[in-house]
């Protein structure tokens, strides 16, 4: 099953970014064409059955559509595309990022570990580069990745690294410092490292990039957690009793 769940992200990531567009400096957006090298009619038309946060919801609705593409990622993925090609993921040292990395080697890709530190695990792969020391909160690490990496352009590069704040919030107990941090790393951290792989000349056009995000900072994800509101209602109380 992780198998195929990383078989449809690094299916994702075959879509091509016309960088001088997304990067331009006289676009008033990052603006991406993105052509998809995967042409499969999917039952699921529109942009909401994309994006339904209701996970086992998302999952009977495929079953009942008989949706091959969800259901069995690999009938539309084919890694032969990835041999030989050099991958650029962050956060490669250990979690999903390892995961993704363990699932390149194995498909003949060659892996540039960009990382705050490396493991055991990730090291047992033999990446063909480690970049090492890079927090994606710093602009002055992020700044050095460029020109540490020595063995030419990316083809591929997945932004993985991330971070959440484990302990439940409500209105009085909210911790903004972490609430940044969240935003910072995953937010701007892809930007720091796309820019820099970009500014330094080893993103070329037809360099394809994949971000990993979570559904947990969409709105609908609320009702998802919370059907009948009743939290929010108890949140709501205590904030007009402090306002009292």
């Amino acid at each position: 099953m992780l198998s195929k769940s990383l078989a449809f992200l690094l299916a994702s990531a075959t879509g091509t970014i016309n960088l001088a567009t997304a990067f331009s400096p006289k676009s008033s957006a990052f603006t991406r064409t993105v052509t998809r090298r995967i042409s499969t009619t999917v039952a699921m038309a529109d942009s909401e059955r994309y994006t339904i946060p209701d996970q086992p919801a998302r999952f009977a609705r495929a079953k009942e559509e008989k949706n091959e593409r969800y259901l069995d990622i690999e009938s539309v993925y084919d890694a032969a595309y990835l041999k030989g090609k050099r991958v650029a993921i962050t956060g490669a040292n250990r979690g999903i990022g390892l995961a993704l990395a363990t699932e390149l080697v194995a498909q003949g890709g060659k892996l540039v570990a960009i990382v705050r530190s490396s493991s055991e695990a990730m090291e047992a792969l033999k990446p063909d580069e480690v970049v090492t020391g890079i927090d994606v909160m710093s602009d002055e690490a992020c700044d050095t990745i460029a020109s540490k990496i020595t063995g030419g352009p990316i083809d591929i590069l997945i932004n993985n690294a991330g971070y959440f704040y484990e302990p439940e919030e409500k209105i009085d107990s909210l911790n903004f410092k972490e609430q940044l941090k969240q935003i910072d790393i995953c937010a701007l951290g892809p930007l720091r490292v796309s820019a820099n792989l970009y500014n330094g000349g080893l993103l070329k056009e037809g360099s394809s990039i994949a971000m990993i995000t979570s559904q947990g900072g969409a709105v609908s994800w609320r009702t998802t957690q919370n059907p009948t509101g009743k939290m929010l209602s108890i949140q709501r109380q205590s904030m007009l009793q402090h306002l009292a």
